[in-house]
């Protein structure tokens, strides 16, 4: 994930000059329909924002750094 997030990030800012956008949406969450931000619907106008506005390199819908300790948690075999 951090590879793909400083890809999108170098891409946005070597290619945003020529007019092409480079952008990556992290979801840091489960997927959770009613929910005010991680419902499919939300989600997706998040993806919209990002491709209209195209003045940013990232979206990250949800707790970022919750997310990096859970998979940590996962990864050391704790959860």
């Amino acid at each position: 994930m951090a590879g793909l997030r400083n890809w999108a990030h170098a891409l946005h800012a070597e290619l945003g000059p020529e007019g092409i956008h480079v952008a990556t949406v992290t979801i840091a969450s489960g997927v959770v329909p009613g929910d005010e931000v991680a419902d499919p619907d939300a989600i997706g106008a998040r993806y919209y924002s990002l491709y209209r506005q195209r003045d940013r390199a990232e979206e990250v819908i949800g707790d970022l750094e919750a997310f990096h300790a859970l998979v940590a948690g996962r990864a050391g075999g704790h959860g």
